[in-house]
């Protein structure tokens, strides 16, 4: 009964997220306060810093960027061994663009993938859980937006996120990519109350299943013919709240280059600069949000209270390092 009521209205201070959580009918948010709000990113803004000069992660929150960058090594090493293309995208793109990293207060990856790079990859990752110590997973029981994580074997903590890009099978102009993007989004929003019915029964086939054949009814594959450079498209895998464009320009994805990332090159849009524009906007400013929207966890969190014991002596074998070493960083 009292966890009830606590969800009709309550306010509370909850240690773990360092955030206040506020209940309203049931509805639930999260306000961040002085612990996040006033870190050594914020400090380095206020006095005049430029943000590709921002400080490196240091502590928890860096061991969690590189405990992820190692699976994307991983994954991309798996990628180039089958021919599979995957690119840097969205906060990813964004952190090599201009800090060659990790933006520092992010800790999460994000690549992308041709949709048939995408399911060969998941079979593969689904084949050969063993080998690479690392499996795929696709629906969330409390996220009705379908996307690859590929997660390490001891802990859900350690993952990146994949999402498949589809082709139009138009070239569309920047007006006419818009009004696409806003269709995708009204017909997209329609489909939640069946895929909340799959997520619901643990029918992870019936969901991708639904997802495609959405997908295929809405941008008509089948009947169109191939076109030379066809426009990319996110589709009907995710409720897209965040950015206003999800169709983009043939040019701007493709001829596919490469780009520094944490010492490494990684491949990425042909374009990042018009892609980044479309989908922050003034990317290259200070966000007014700069801490981790990820990872909670209490302060003076070690990693091995973090990650337990399996993945702790996991990370000292992938990072090279003891476990000293890694809780100074």
């Amino acid at each position: 009964m009292f966890e009830f009521l606590k969800k009709i209205f309550s306010v509370y201070f909850d240690e773990k997220s360092r955030r206040t959580i506020v209940y309203v009918l049931g509805f639930k948010f999260k306000c961040a306060g002085k612990a996040l709000k006033e870190n050594k990113f914020s400090i380095f803004r206020d006095n005049g810093g430029d943000i590709k000069d921002a400080p490196k992660a240091d502590g928890l929150p860096r061991v969690i960027q590189l405990a992820n960058f190692e699976i994307l090594k991983l994954v991309d090493d798996i990628c180039k061994e089958h021919n599979l293309d995957l690119w840097l995208t969205f906060g990813t793109l964004l952190g090599a663009v201009r800090h060659k990293g990790f933006i520092p207060w992010d800790d999460d990856i994000d690549v992308e993938m041709p949709r048939a790079h995408y399911n060969k990859l998941y079979e593969i990752l689904k084949s050969n859980q063993d080998k690479y110590g690392i499996y795929p997973e696709l629906m969330r029981k409390t996220d009705v937006n379908l996307f690859m994580k590929i997660r390490h074997k001891y802990s859900k903590k350690v993952f990146i996120d994949i999402t498949p890009v589809d082709e139009t099978k138009t070239q569309l102009s920047k007006s006419e990519r818009l009004k696409l993007s806003n269709k995708i989004k009204k017909y997209r929003a329609l489909m939640n109350f069946k895929i909340r019915f799959y997520i619901k029964n643990n029918d992870v086939e019936e969901f991708v299943n639904y997802i495609n054949k959405k997908s295929e009814q809405f941008f008509k594959f089948s009947k169109k013919p191939d076109i030379e450079n066809s426009d990319i498209v996110w589709g009907m895998d995710f409720q897209h709240k965040v950015n206003e464009y999800l169709v983009y320009s043939h040019s701007t994805y493709f001829p596919l280059k490469e780009i520094e990332f944490e010492g490494r090159k990684f491949k990425c849009v042909n374009d990042p600069h018009i892609f980044l524009s479309e989908m922050y906007g003034e990317y290259m400013s200070w966000p007014s949000k700069l801490y981790t929207h990820h990872s909670s966890f209490k302060k003076g969190t070690t990693a091995r209270d973090f990650y337990g014991d399996e993945m702790m002596d996991e990370l000292i074998k992938m990072l090279n390092m003891s476990e000293e070493e890694i809780n100074n960083i």
